[in-house]
């Protein structure tokens, strides 16, 4: 049999799958150790301190940036955090803002971008849907309600009223005044209806409006510490507004009637509607993270925003039955025209068709014309960081039709007229037609474009044709090539009181059409310290420019400061204001400086002139010198009792320092006598008037020879003598003997001086014995006298010499003694004067008279030469 055998199985051989086990446990460990790893370092990175100073970080990044592209001017940047926006005060630095934002909690960094929301609730209201219009009440927050810490900021009391009434130019109707035309000025561009009032004082913030008790909206005002100027809490949270009492110097500043003020609240009121920051940073937009006082209130953008949100201020006007009615009725053209024009109007999304309702007679022609409004700009959320290039006139494709109503009581319409010709960006007209039947019409502004987007326009309605809108004119505002921008401030060179300096500033039409200037005006405390030239009416065509002259001449010391407002048909700017500011020094001072013939001459002085004569002129020169820092006025008078005798060529002059003026005083006395004058100096110095005296003696002009000419005239031009030097010619003195010489310089006078009877050589004056040529003692001249002991002495050998008595000249020429005269007497019987002669040898050697018994004829021969004779009068 046969068996079917089994083969053998082979042998098994031990598998790996304890190694594979392993390693594959070790790769899992290893992953798993890592993804740990990984964990960790994920958790640690994304910790609570790491998540905070991340979101910290780009709040702080987006400010930066936005400081960063704000042309250069100073400007208080803004934040937007999860509730609320925080606006910091101009100047504020980055580190004063860090330190702000890093005290908030967690949450208010949560968020990147500014919370959205729109109002939807309001007490007087309820639900609001949207696009329908609605009322939002607001109230001030009584004071001393307590404000919790909003940024980190201690709580404290409200004190709104207390520091507004306080520091605000014109008080509580003034301040509440400003922050009404703020509200109005969002009415006029929304749907939205603002209502003042007010304020029980609840928990601020959070309870919500209550009609009777406090606003929708609450105000109020606190210290916010360094950097915040004002917090705004948006719709969701209950759009309250805190502001910082510590900047109310900014607030209360008048520049552009109040700009920082009402720019802030505008501003802040932005966030509170639900508008967010748009980008770029380039002062064209009011929402911009920065905050910009170069314009007054929303712009193209914010309108165009807070328009899409809300709708324009004639919304709910979507359908023919709920038509805003307009005016009427438009009469025949002959009854005088009519033109209704309705501005900041606007499609705010796709499908949206706006109606407005007038009445007509019939065959009254009906003129309408629907204009896009818009400028081209750049925008972007500041969330994005991008920005686009908008064409906000040509936006969307407007189209306009005319309805006229048939049935009253059905109301019922039926279409008259369409007209679309026109692309977007450009407007549509329908010309003056009269219509056959007319009564109630309704003009329609629609678009079927499809585009949810904003278009705003302008619709006119005129009984004749309607001219399309000129392009405005545009004022810009520079001193040379720096501009000034609207709420700036102009600064003037420190200008002592008396003085003025300023500026010629350009005026500049950067628009497409002409602009018109109505008036210029300067207000404000120091408004009486500036003047402004050319300030009345004035256009400016596209491109041109006009000079705007400024002045600053301070009449008190200290900050003067005033605003210039600038009124015009500028669109953006039709009140363009800016601050005018000067510090007043005291006032430079003149200082009077007088010279009398160059010599410097004080106030008081007394000056003697000598002796004037009659008939006779004397000229001062004089010369006066502003030596002070000012300029000098200064008049000149004479007074005194001799006044009318003096004259002044110089009436008055004007010096600038340093300057001078040179002039003479001419005294010309009428008659003999003591004189005085007085010369002032009336000038505008702090030292007030100079006065000088000026004393004389005038005498009568002398004429002794009677030749018509002053006797100093005769002796200065040699005419006559004056031996004596008296100023009284010769001619006119006495000659008692005639000799020709005056008795005043004659050694004789009363002998002829020419007589010579013994005809020695020797005049009789002189000659001892004038009728003896041989006996006279010291007299003789005659060469053939020889008698003993007799010296001859020659009149020019007798010599005075220094420390002798001096010679008469009566006694060296007295008449000798008589020989036969015991006592010495003369022939006139008087005793003549003892002479005392000695001879000095011209070696040196003194020899007595008595021991030398000589002739004098001996001596002269010896020595061959005159001896030296002293004379001196006996004692």
């Amino acid at each position: 049999m046969n068996r079917n055998l089994r083969r053998p199985s082979p042998p098994r051989v031990a598998e790996s799958r304890f190694d594979d086990d392993r390693v594959a446990g070790i790769l899992r460990l290893a992953v798993a150790i890592a993804l740990l790893a990984c964990i960790a370092v994920s958790v640690a990175n994304a910790g609570p301190g790491r998540i905070r100073d991340q979101r910290l970080n780009a709040v702080l990044t987006r400010m930066s940036h936005a400081r960063d592209t704000a042309d250069g001017h100073e400007c208080g940047l803004c934040s937007e955090l999860s509730s609320m926006s925080v606006m910091f005060e101009p100047g504020a630095d980055n580190a004063t803002i860090a330190d702000t934002l890093g005290a908030l909690n967690d949450e208010e960094l949560a968020a990147f971008v500014a919370g959205s929301g729109v109002w939807t609730f309001t007490a007087t209201d309820g639900s609001v849907a949207t696009g329908e219009p609605m009322t939002i009440t607001y109230s001030f927050v009584p004071d001393g309600t307590l404000i919790p810490s909003a940024i980190g900021e201690p709580q404290a009391a409200s004190n709104l009223f207390a520091t507004l009434d306080a520091s605000f130019p014109g008080g509580r109707a003034a301040w509440k005044a400003r922050f009404r035309a703020v509200l109005d000025r969002w009415s006029e561009v929304t749907n939205i209806t603002f209502v003042e009032v007010s304020d029980d004082g609840a928990v601020f913030p959070g309870a919500l409006g209550a009609l009777g008790f406090r606003g929708d909206i609450r105000i109020a005002m606190k210290p916010l510490g360094a950097g915040p100027l004002a917090v705004n809490f948006y719709p969701a949270f209950g759009g309250d507004m805190i502001l910082d009492s510590d900047d109310i110097g900014l607030f209360t500043s008048p520049a552009s009637n109040f700009r920082n003020l009402r720019n802030t609240l505008a501003h802040e009121h932005g966030h509170g509607l639900g508008l967010a920051h748009t980008l770029p940073q380039n002062a064209t937009k009011l929402m911009e993270p920065a905050l910009n006082t170069a314009f007054d209130g929303p712009q193209e953008d914010d309108i165009r925003g807070v328009q899409h949100l809300y709708g324009d201020r004639f919304e709910d006007n979507d359908a023919l039955a709920d038509n805003t009615f307009l005016f009427g009725p438009i009469r025949d053209v002959a009854s005088g025209p009519q033109l209704f024009v309705a501005t900041d109007l606007a499609l705010e999304r796709d499908g949206a068709s706006d109606f407005y309702g007038f009445t007509a007679f019939a065959g009254a022609p009906i003129a309408i014309r629907v204009t896009p409004i818009g400028s081209t700009y750049e925008f972007g959320a500041q969330s994005s960081g991008t920005t686009e290039v908008v064409d906000a006139a040509a936006a969307r494709n407007l189209g306009l039709r005319l309805w006229r109503r048939t049935s009253a009581a059905n109301n019922q319409f039926s279409m008259v007229a369409q007209i679309d010709f026109n692309s977007a960006g450009e407007g549509e007209y329908h010309p003056p037609i009269g219509y056959t039947q007319a009564g109630f019409m309704v003009a329609e502004v629609y678009s079927n474009d499809g585009i949810e987007d904003v278009q705003r326009y302008e619709l006119r309605i005129s009984n004749e044709a309607i001219e399309a809108p000129r392009d405005p004119g545009i004022l810009t505002v520079s001193n040379g090539l720096t501009p000034i921008g609207v709420s700036s401030t102009l600064h003037f060179d420190d200008t002592p009181i008396g003085q003025q300096s300023g500026f010629a500033l350009t005026l500049r039409n950067v628009g497409a059409g002409p602009l018109e200037i109505s008036n210029i005006q300067v207000q404000g405390p120091g408004a009486g310290d500036y003047t402004v030239g050319n300030a009345g009416p004035r256009t400016i065509p596209a491109g041109g420019l006009s000079t705007l002259p400024i002045g600053f001449a301070p009449t008190a010391q200290g900050q003067r400061v005033a605003l210039v407002t600038i009124l015009s048909d500028d669109p953006n700017n039709p009140d363009y204001g800016f601050i005018v500011s000067g510090a007043a020094l005291a006032a430079l001072e003149p200082e009077l400086a007088v010279e009398v013939d160059g010599v410097s001459t004080n106030d008081g002085e007394v000056i003697d002139l000598g002796e004037v004569f009659v008939g006779e002129t004397l000229s001062v020169p004089m010369r006066v010198t502003n030596t002070g820092a000012a300029t000098l006025n200064a008049s000149v008078s004479l007074a005194g009792p001799a006044a009318a005798e003096a004259t002044s060529s110089l009436a008055s002059t004007v010096l600038t320092p340093s300057a001078a003026a040179s002039f003479s005083v001419q005294f010309a006395p009428q008659q003999s006598g003591e004189r005085e004058v007085e010369l002032v100096i009336n000038n505008n110095s702090p030292a007030g008037p100079t006065r000088i005296t000026f004393r004389y003696t005038a005498r009568a002009l002398l004429d002794c020879n009677a030749n018509g000419q002053p006797d100093a005239n005769d002796i200065a031009n040699g005419t006559s003598a004056d031996c004596d030097g008296d100023g009284v010619p010769d001619e006119c003195q006495p000659d008692s003997d005639g000799d020709g010489v005056i008795d005043a310089c004659d050694e004789c006078p009363d002998i002829d001086n020419r007589s010579d009877r013994d005809d020695d050589g020797v005049n009789d004056c002189l000659d001892a014995f004038p009728d003896d040529p041989f006996d006279g003692q010291g007299n003789n001249a005659d060469p053939n006298a020889t008698e003993p002991n007799t010296v001859v002495v020659e009149p020019n050998d007798i010599t005075e010499e220094p420390n002798d008595v001096n010679v008469d000249p009566n006694t060296a020429n007295a008449r000798e003694p008589r020989d036969d005269d015991p006592n010495n007497l003369d022939a006139n019987g008087v005793k003549a004067p003892e002479l005392d002669i000695e001879e000095i040898d011209p070696v040196g050697g003194l020899c007595g008279f008595g021991l030398f018994p000589m002739t004098m004829a001996s001596m002269f021969a010896l020595f061959g030469q005159k001896r030296m004779m002293r004379v001196r009068r006996a004692r």
